[in-house]
């Protein structure tokens, strides 16, 4: 795995020599200057995340003080490049056969802190500007929610890194697509801990009624108050159905006796059905603190 680091610092060129002029000129210059000399991993980025400089500059400008708190954090995204290819060793060690895919860690508009593209692994590391000084008052109720301090960092790219190696159908339905978040979530679990995530924590608290609900919705192609939810979550966590996947996929892996094997499966699941008979979820799934991660080489 190789983890490129220098799109940060065309961001900061950029974001340095425009911030006192108006928008547009920003727009043009994070245009010409950090997507036109950024890397690879950046131009998909753009394409998908960030889709334009005007964008950038206007996200910017609704969240100023936030960005410039970043600005001290860049050494700190840095340092996680050698804990990344850590974590991706230890990966490899327990499965040999795993790809790492080229990382870019990179800034974007505060709407994705991660994504997968030909190029490889797109970070938003804006999205790990969580301190003890961040100004919280030009975030809304999700930004609150879901950022996180720069050395969750490890752990997005390792979510990353298990769906660039997942070979599963595209699923339709809700409970395809839980499983198949779950199980990059549950790959973290295995070589990092027990997630601290809102919808995490939410779910050890009340998994049995999570459960209820879900298995009456899981079969249909209805991901409202399950997946992909973003700002518009009430009243609970978004993502709830990352956890109930993740749970599946804990089940699956304790009834069996070879991590290798068990991890395998789960990276190429395609009859998600019959995954979840076979997991023996009921609505109680293992603890994470239950699992030996001895095996993964902790």
């Amino acid at each position: 795995m190789n983890v490129f680091t220098t799109d940060i610092d065309l961001f900061w060129n950029a974001w340095e020599s425009t911030r006192d002029l108006p928008q547009s000129a920003q727009a043009e210059a994070f245009e010409d200057n950090y997507r036109g000399r950024g890397s690879r991993g950046l131009r998909d980025f753009w394409l998908s995340q960030i889709e334009s400089g005007s964008q950038l500059a206007s996200t910017i400008s609704a969240h100023p003080r936030y960005y410039e708190s970043l600005r001290p954090l860049t050494q700190s995204f840095r340092a996680q490049v050698t804990l990344i290819l850590d974590q991706a060793a230890r990966l490899k060690a327990l499965l040999p056969t795993v790809r790492l895919p080229d990382t870019y860690l990179l800034v974007g508009r505060m709407n994705s802190g991660g994504t997968v593209t030909d190029a490889g692994q797109l970070i938003g590391t804006e999205m790990f500007g969580l301190s003890a000084v961040t100004p919280m008052d030009e975030l809304g109720d999700w930004h609150r929610a879901v950022l996180r301090p720069p050395d969750a960092l490890p752990a997005i790219v390792l979510h990353e890194t298990v769906h660039s190696n997942q070979r599963t159908l595209n699923p339709s339905s809700l409970l395809g697509k839980s499983i198949v978040e779950g199980a990059a979530d549950f790959v973290v679990t295995l070589l990092v801990g027990k997630h601290t995530s809102p919808h995490h924590v939410f779910g050890r608290a009340h998994e049995a009624a999570l459960w209820e609900r879900f298995r009456s919705e899981m079969h249909t192609e209805d991901f409202s108050g399950w997946m992909f939810e973003g700002e518009q979550a009430r009243d609970r966590p978004a993502d709830l159905g990352y956890y109930v996947g993740h749970q599946i996929c804990a089940s699956y892996f304790a009834r069996q006796t070879s991590p290798a094997v068990a991890l395998q499966d789960i990276l190429t699941v395609q009859d998600f059905g019959s995954f979840l008979v076979e997991s023996q979820y009921d609505g109680s799934g293992p603890d994470p603190d239950e699992f030996s991660f001895a095996v993964c080489g902790s």
